[in-house]
C-alpha cells in the first residue's frame, strides 16, 4: 500500500483498513474488522475505536503506520466465521451489540445495506454463531422480512 497524491491535498496515506487487508494478505492470514469497528462501519453505533483492532487466524502482532496502530488478535474459527466479507462484519456488529441490542429496527437496517448473496452467505453462517444470534440472522437471510 502507497500513498497516493491528491491534487488538492498532496499525500494522502492509504486507508488503514486497507492497509490491515494488505498485511492479512501478505501474512497469508484470515482478518477481521473487531466488533466495535464493524459495528460503526455498518452505522449501528457512533463509537470510533481508538485503536484498529482485526481478529486473526495468524499470530498476535500489533503494526504501527504513521499515528495509526493496527493490533491483529488471534481468534478462534467461530469469531472469524464470514471474514473478509459483509456478510462476516455483519456477525461482528451483532456480537458488539449483544443479545439487549439486537432490535427489529437493528435487522431492518442491515437487510436494508446487505445485497441478496450477502444475505444468502449469513444463512450459511448461521450454524457457526451463538444461540442468541441465530433468529436475528435468519431473519437477515430470509428473502422476504417477517410481519
Amino acid at each position: 500500500m502507497y500513498p497516493e497524491t491528491n491534487p488538492l491535498v498532496g499525500e494522502v496515506p492509504p486507508a488503514p483498513e486497507a492497509v490491515a487487508q494488505a498485511i492479512a494478505r501478505s501474512r497469508g492470514v484470515t482478518a477481521q474488522p473487531s466488533e466495535a469497528a464493524a459495528a460503526n462501519a455498518l452505522g449501528l453505533s457512533t463509537h470510533v475505536p481508538a485503536r484498529l483492532v482485526y481478529l486473526t487466524n495468524g499470530t498476535p502482532s500489533t503494526y504501527r503506520i504513521g499515528n495509526t496502530e493496527i493490533r491483529f488478535k488471534r481468534a478462534g474459527p467461530r469469531r472469524l466465521a464470514g471474514a473478509g466479507t459483509l456478510s462476516g462484519t455483519v456477525l461482528q456488529a451483532l456480537r458488539y451489540l449483544g443479545p439487549e441490542g439486537v432490535s427489529p429496527t437493528v435487522v431492518g437496517r442491515l437487510r436494508n445495506q446487505l445485497p441478496r448473496r450477502e444475505r444468502r452467505r449469513l444463512g450459511e453462517l448461521a450454524p457457526m454463531t451463538p444461540a442468541w444470534m441465530r433468529p436475528a440472522v435468519r431473519q437477515l437471510a430470509t428473502e422476504q422480512p417477517d410481519g
